[in-house]
């Protein structure tokens, strides 16, 4: 496997769009007890913080300020699109002390590179970060360099969602082989029922479908050595997986208008019943559960089988991530911080209503939410595999995009849409 892989992924942004407020200093002063007493010094107790535009994030700043005597936190907010305009937020006078921006190596790590990102690959085993830390989450994020640039904050698993009434009525149930999987799909068509539920052409569900077919297919083993390493896209296990696709479009298990939908049409379809089964992130539904168009209760989730001979397991993809300001006005306070995502966030969060799952381990009933919502952090305690598109490189995932729909469409074999894929790994490693 290659020492490094050099990315060039476009570079995540995050445009600012002014201040939200700010907690107020709580009178006291004492220190916090889950972080050992770390605490910044007290002539600099003010940090500056970038969070999305999101109720949340003011309850995660307030409970942050709670936990942490004397400090004052000045938010602003921010949206993440793709482009290079963070390059210009880190390099104003008024940067912030510390910033969320989307999840991963390649995501990141240009950022590291032009000098803009705190290294924390110390932090880590001095801050006991590394022991809390989900096992799945510190492989992802050592896998492009052997420096650690961020603090995962949360992580989106996919997996099947079912309507149980609709495989109620059809007398079938949740599955445990490849077999079964197939013979659930072909007895909901002869049924009359939409087996596969999928918007693609945003490329997003279709992306997360197919990361679970290549799971089934390849492991996890040998695609961390096709993103990472020397292994290649052009391997029998990923034609096959592309197989799986072709083959689910050729007998209708997809619906026939995929590719002309998006992603979020297939979820409302799904969750208004009109179809069994869709991929989905765990916390995609609540939007329409918060609707009032279908309940949590009405759904339940099972993993790809596997067929390479390896465990079951769910595909995942980093979702939002901290990294800290080379330049940080209050860097130890921004490790205050971070130690706080770390030890005591977990104290508020809410899985069915955050959407995402937490990447700190978790003592056994300490999470709130519906059952249904807990199943994806439950299903990622063995280990989860990739979803591509969070790992790939620029023109890798343009090429992974373009063959996804290529073979839904029934443009290009599967045999043509690794070739192409590898093609684009090699011009990116080339660079």
């Amino acid at each position: 496997m290659r020492g490094k892989r050099i990315v060039s992924t476009g570079i995540i942004t995050m445009l600012l769009a002014g201040l939200l407020g700010s907690c107020g200093p709580i009178s006291g002063a004492g220190t916090n007890e889950s972080t050992g007493g770390k605490t910044a010094p007290e002539e600099n107790k003010h940090l500056e913080i970038m969070t999305y535009d999101d109720d949340f994030w003011q309850r995660f700043v307030d409970d942050f300020c709670e936990k942490n005597p004397g400090y004052t936190v000045e938010r602003k907010l921010s949206q993440a699109v793709d482009t290079g305009a963070i390059q210009a937020t880190l390099s104003a006078d008024d940067a912030p002390d510390i910033l969320m921006v989307n999840s991963g190596p390649g995501r990141v790590l240009p950022l590291a590179q032009a000098g803009m990102l705190e290294d924390l690959t110390p932090y880590y085993e001095e801050r006991g970060w590394a022991d809390k830390t989900v096992p799945y989450v510190m492989d992802a994020l050592h896998n492009f360099d052997n420096r650690i640039y961020e603090v995962v904050d949360n992580v989106d698993v996919f997996q099947m969602y079912y309507n149980k009434a609709i495989f109620k009525e059809a007398g079938v149930e949740p599955l445990t082989t490849w077999e079964e999987f197939e013979n659930v799909l072909q007895t909901l068509k002869d049924a009359g029922v939409q087996p596969i539920v999928l918007g693609a052409n945003d490329n997003f569900s279709l992306g997360h479908l197919m990361g679970n077919l290549i799971q089934s297919n390849v492991g996890y083993e040998k695609m961390t050595d096709i993103l990472y390493g020397d292994s290649s896209w052009d391997c029998p296990e990923m034609i096959a997986a592309y197989q799986n696709l072709k083959d689910w479009v050729d007998k209708g298990y997809i619906n026939d208008d995929a590719a002309a939908i998006a992603g979020i049409e297939g979820q409302t379809r799904h969750a208004m019943g009109e179809g069994a089964m869709m991929v989905i992130a765990n916390g995609y539904l609540q939007q329409f559960v918060d609707q009032e168009m279908c309940k949590n209760e009405d759904f339940g989730t099972f993993m790809f089988p596997s067929q390479c001979g390896g465990t079951s397991a769910p595909t995942a993809g980093l979702a939002q991530s901290w990294v800290i300001n080379k330049n940080a006005d209050n860097k130890e306070g921004a490790l205050v911080f971070l130690d706080y995502v770390i030890n005591d966030k977990i104290d508020f969060y809410d899985v069915e209503k955050r959407g995402t799952c937490p990447t700190t381990i978790v003592p056994e009933g300490k999470l709130e939410g519906d059952p249904v919502a807990l199943e994806a952090v439950k299903a990622m305690e063995g280990g989860a595999g990739f979803n591509p598109s969070v790992y790939t490189t620029a023109n890798e995932k343009t090429a992974y995009y373009e063959s996804n729909q290529a073979v839904l469409t029934g443009l290009k074999t599967p045999e043509e849409a690794v070739k192409a894929i590898q093609a684009a790994k090699e011009a990116d490693d080339a660079k």
